[in-house]
């Protein structure tokens, strides 16, 4: 013979303390996706390879191969960062005098100077992995010392990638990060914390 059940709905706010910490564990033991994160960080260290002409090992996209590295992996110093600085996509040349609209509806300016020069953001997949893989690069052009090669740079840019996925991935399953999707998405629980 069929019968009704109610249920009482809660949202992830209502519940109690205890509730939302089971809410919180079964959101974790399914499995927080973070492929994500992975997949936008491994398309700008690719870009970010290419452009600086080195490889990745065969273990892992975020180990550096250093036997791949062409005459500047020994520049280092002041032509280290000269180099570095005339690479057009750390830095473009700075424009000057008044804007003009050209034919095809956008903007630009009539003259760019040759020896003044701006920095670029996120100029690989306009992803802040970008900035992640260029953070030690845009440190040795503001203070350069005579010990850093090239080499030894982009090895640190891999490692400095690194380091933030692994930062990223260890907040997102964190209790906070869990509360807020289950918050934002509009959840739905049992009294018990028990995801419906």
């Amino acid at each position: 013979m069929s019968h009704t059940k109610t249920i009482t709905v809660y949202s992830f706010n209502e519940l109690s303390e205890e509730a939302q910490d089971r809410a919180i564990s079964d959101f974790r033991n399914n499995g927080v996706d973070t492929q994500y994160l992975y997949d936008e960080a491994h398309k700008s260290a690719n870009t970010f390879c290419n452009t600086f002409g080195v490889k990745t090992s065969s273990r892992s996209w975020l180990d550096f191969d250093s036997e791949n590295v062409d005459t500047e992996g020994t520049l280092k110093g002041l032509r280290l960062q000269r180099y570095l600085v005339l690479n057009p996509v750390l830095t473009k040349t700075k424009p000057y005098g008044k804007m003009r609209t050209l034919a095809n509806g956008k903007f630009d300016y009539p003259y760019h100077s040759k020896c003044q020069f701006q920095e670029t953001c996120c100029p690989f997949t306009g992803v802040c992995y970008d900035e992640y893989l260029l953070s030690p690069i845009r440190k040795f052009i503001a203070r350069p010392d005579t010990t850093t090669t090239y080499e030894d740079l982009m090895r640190e840019c891999l490692e400095s990638l690194r380091i933030s996925l692994d930062s990223e991935d260890e907040y997102a399953n964190s209790d906070k990060a869990i509360a807020e999707i289950l918050e934002s998405n509009d959840y739905e629980f049992t009294e018990q914390g028990e995801t419906l």
